[in-house]
C-alpha cells in the first residue's frame, strides 16, 4: 500500500538504478553539470564571482564561453553516489564496469558484473570481486597469458629465429656450467675448485678426496712402502759390510749403493701421496718422486751399460790373449750415472 509519502530514491527500482542505465546516467550527469556550472556562474558577492574572482555576470550576459569556464569547477555527487568533476583537460572521471562472460549449463552466455574501476575514488579505484569470476579452462584456475613458461635456473634461453620475441626454447646448461637466473641467455662456467649441482643453478665446492692411512688401500700401501724401505736398507747394510769382497766389487759397489739409495727414496715418496693434500705436499710429492724415479732408472741403465762394456772389453782381451785390467774406474762410473740422470730429465 502506498501512503503518498514514500521517497522514490529510497525505493529499490530498476528505473531508479542509474548504474544499470549507462546512457541515461550520462545524460543525468551532464544536465546536472550544466546546472551546477550555471549556478556557479550567476553567484555574485561584492561585484565579483566567488569561484573565479571575475566580475559578476547577469542572466542576460551569459555566454557559452562563460559556462564552459565554470564547468571546470564543477564538483558534486549524484544521488547514486557517483562523483562528477573535470580535470584540467576537460575530461571527466572515467568509470568502467568489469564484466565476466559466463556460460551456463544449457549453453547460453550471460554477462556478470564482477567489479568496477572508478577514477573519481581516491582510494580503491579498482574493485574486483574474485568470488564472482569464472576462469576459462577445465580446471577453473587462472590462465597465464604467455607463449610459454620462463626458463628456470639451470637452463638458458634461446630465441627462435624469425619468430616473435615471446617464442623461445629452454636448453639445459652444458656440463660444468650453471645459470642462477630466470630466462638467462648464457650459462656461466664454475671455477676450477667448484662444480655444478644436479639442478645446475649454483656451484658447489668439490669434495676433497685423498688416500687415508685408515683405509685398506692406504694401509696396504704403507706396509708395502715400509717393507720396501726395510729390504733396501738391509741390502745396503749387507753390501756395505762386505764391500771388500769380490762379489760386491764385481757388482760395482758405487752403482749398487746409489741404486739402493734411490730405491729407498722411491718407496718413501709413495707415502707423500697419502693424507690430506696441501699446497706444499702437492709440490713436494711430484718433484721428489720425479727426481728419485729418474735417479733409480739412471742407475739401472748405467749399471747395464757398464756391465755390457766390461763384457765387451773382457772378450776383446781374451781374443787377443792379453790379461784384462780394470776397464772403468770410480770416476767413470760417477760420470756415467750423471749423464744418465741428465739425459732422462
Amino acid at each position: 500500500m502506498c501512503t503518498g509519502s514514500e521517497d522514490l530514491l529510497a525505493v529499490p527500482s530498476l528505473y531508479a538504478d542509474f548504474t544499470k542505465m549507462r546512457t541515461e546516467n550520462n545524460v543525468y550527469s551532464a544536465v546536472y553539470s550544466f546546472a551546477h556550472a550555471l549556478h556557479s556562474l550567476l553567484q555574485c558577492e561584492n561585484g565579483l564571482n566567488p569561484t573565479t574572482g571575475k566580475a559578476c555576470v547577469s542572466k542576460s550576459q551569459v555566454k557559452p564561453k562563460h559556462l564552459l569556464e565554470h564547468l571546470y569547477y564543477v564538483n558534486f555527487t549524484t544521488h547514486s553516489g557517483d562523483k562528477v568533476f573535470f580535470d584540467k583537460n576537460g575530461d571527466s572521471a572515467s568509470h568502467y564496469d568489469l564484466v565476466n562472460w559466463k556460460v551456463s549449463e544449457n549453453g547460453s552466455a550471460a554477462i556478470v558484473n564482477i567489479g568496477q574501476y572508478d577514477k573519481s575514488l581516491l582510494e580503491d579505484s579498482l574493485q574486483v570481486m574474485d568470488s564472482k569470476i569464472t576462469w576459462g579452462g577445465p580446471n577453473g584456475k587462472i590462465v597465464r597469458s604467455v607463449c610459454r613458461e620462463p626458463c628456470p635456473p639451470g637452463t638458458r634461453k634461446a630465441i627462435q629465429k624469425n619468430r616473435p620475441v615471446c617464442c623461445f626454447d629452454c636448453f639445459e646448461c652444458p656440463e660444468g656450467t650453471i645459470s642462477n637466473q630466470t630466462d638467462s641467455l648464457n650459462c656461466k662456467t664454475c671455477p676450477p675448485e667448484f662444480w655444478p649441482n644436479e639442478m645446475k643453478d649454483k656451484c658447489l665446492p668439490k669434495p676433497t678426496e685423498f688416500l687415508s692411512y685408515k683405509e685398506i688401500m692406504g694401509t696396504l700401501l704403507t706396509i708395502f712402502s715400509c717393507v720396501g724401505v726395510f729390504l733396501s736398507l738391509l741390502v745396503f747394510v749387507i753390501f756395505f759390510t762386505h764391500k771388500e769382497t769380490p762379489v760386491v766389487k764385481a757388482n760395482n759397489s758405487e752403482l749398487s749403493f746409489l741404486l739402493l739409495f734411490s730405491l729407498k727414496l722411491c718407496f718413501l715418496c709413495s707415502l707423500t701421496f697419502m693424507g690430506r693434500p696441501s699446497e706444499w705436499s702437492c709440490m713436494l710429492r711430484h718433484t721428489a718422486f720425479g727426481i728419485t724415479f729418474v735417479l733409480c732408472i739412471s742407475c739401472v741403465l748405467g749399471k747395464t751399460m757398464l756391465d755390457s762394456e766390461l763384457v765387451r772389453i773382457a772378450q776383446h782381451h781374451i781374443a787377443s790373449g792379453v790379461s784384462p785390467g780394470r776397464g772403468c774406474g770410480e770416476g767413470s762410473v760417477s760420470f756415467l750415472c750423471s749423464s744418465c740422470v741428465c739425459s732422462h730429465r
